[in-house]
């Protein structure tokens, strides 16, 4: 009888154990299946790799317009490879060919004892390589080149080449230097890169970028940081812009120097940073799609006389970021009136429109619009892009158009 007790007891014994065992077994696979599916989710939640360009063509594999002068800004055939939103070595590689140290001499001269006097003066700054025709075309800002009496750029590999000064937009505080391909060793040549044109009105406050210039004069180096804000009203030069804010370091040097996406591509161009003790981490950039408003229109710049430049015959209004915001219409120039038999109307451009582009050029009001048409020569054939209204949606439509002479507006 007792025996029977003990096997029973036993019997008993094992079996709870073994309902311990496997309750305590389905306990943790329970809770590693929730712990592999937060770790997914979490996967799921952080940056993914990139694509990443590998080879950005050489400057003989660019693609440019048939037409002279046009689209001729940030374009090259690339193929694609992976690289982790953290590795920023692959920015500063995929960038390096499409940056350069820019060095300027000054000569400003001065009265003394009634004698004239002159003293040289040397600063350094950074510059983009953004287009190619019979030059090679560099973007820098204008206060970098103010005044200068010798302009020497610096490429990536140490060499140098002597560089002019193309054309200059004090206003817009940029300028592009045109440096000829003879002066630049072969193999230099060959290792160069246009850079990429990403979008700034894609950025968002939060969004990572990298700068990469010649800070504080001491050659080319890297900074990271966020994009602060955006549409920053700030006046430099008693100019009001509106202008990307980082906490990217932007320093001395870095003047002209390229604001990077994660994927390599300019959405900036790097003018200054904000100088007072009690501010820490304010730098401020130009827009990619200003600096390619204002690059393709000094690309295109004829000198042209007023009264032979170009005329459209239209009467408009700016609507600015507010007016389209209110009243859900594209950012530009609204034609209101278009006059009897004038350029406007034999184009057929469509009264109550928004104009948003002369030959390709983007204008945003009506001072943009008036300084493209003054770089444009009289009845010379061209053309006008309006947004319309269809069916509720504004739609794109190039007007191709034969310019009249402004001599006639008066």
């Amino acid at each position: 009888m007792k025996e029977k007790k003990r096997s029973f007891k036993r019997t008993f014994g094992v079996t709870v154990l073994s309902a311990l065992l496997l309750g305590m077994f389905l306990f943790f696979a329970f809770s590693l299946g929730k712990v592999a599916k937060g770790i997914a989710k979490v996967s799921q939640a952080l940056p993914q790799k990139i694509a990443f360009p590998k080879e950005q063509g050489k400057l003989s594999d660019l693609i440019f317009s048939k037409e002279d002068g046009k689209n001729l800004l940030l374009s090259a055939k690339s193929s694609a490879t992976e690289s982790s939103v953290y590795d920023l070595s692959a920015v500063w590689r995929a960038a390096l060919p499409s940056v350069v140290t820019v060095d300027v001499k000054k000569v400003s001269s001065y009265q003394f004892l009634g004698r004239v006097y002159e003293q040289e003066s040397f600063e350094r700054g950074t510059g983009v390589l953004v287009a190619k025709k019979d030059s090679l075309y560099l973007v820098t800002n204008h206060h970098v080149i103010e005044g200068a009496s010798e302009v020497k750029v610096t490429f990536a590999d140490g060499k140098t080449a002597p560089a002019t000064v193309f054309a200059a937009s004090a206003a817009e505080d940029l300028a592009l230097l045109a440096v000829s391909p003879d002066e630049i060793p072969a193999k230099t040549y060959s290792e160069l890169r246009l850079a990429r044109l990403g979008d700034s009105d894609a950025l968002s406050a939060g969004d990572m970028v990298v700068v990469i210039g010649n800070s504080a004069g001491e050659g080319l180096s890297l900074s990271a940081g966020y994009v602060s804000a955006l549409g920053r009203e700030v006046t430099l030069s008693g100019e009001k812009r509106e202008l990307i804010q980082t906490d990217a370091a932007i320093n001395p040097g870095n003047s002209g120097g390229p604001l990077l996406n994660l994927r390599g591509e300019l959405v900036g161009i790097n003018v200054a940073k904000q100088v007072e003790t009690s501010v820490e981490g304010v730098g401020y950039a130009i827009p990619s799609v200003d600096v390619k408003r204002v690059l393709n229109q000094l690309l295109q710049t004829k000198k042209v006389a007023y009264e032979d430049s170009a005329y459209l015959g239209i009467a408009c209004q700016d609507v600015t970021k507010e007016l389209s915001q209110r009243l859900r219409m594209p950012v530009g120039v609204y034609i209101a009136k278009i006059a009897k038999d004038s350029p406007a109307q034999k184009a057929n451009l469509p009264l109550f429109g928004v104009l948003v582009k002369v030959n390709d050029i983007s204008v945003k009001n009506e001072e943009q619009l008036l300084t493209v048409l003054a770089g444009i020569p009289a009845e010379s054939e061209g053309s006008v892009t309006v947004m319309v209204r269809e069916q509720g949606k504004y739609v794109e439509k190039e007007y191709k158009i034969l310019f009249g002479r402004r001599e006639k507006e008066r």
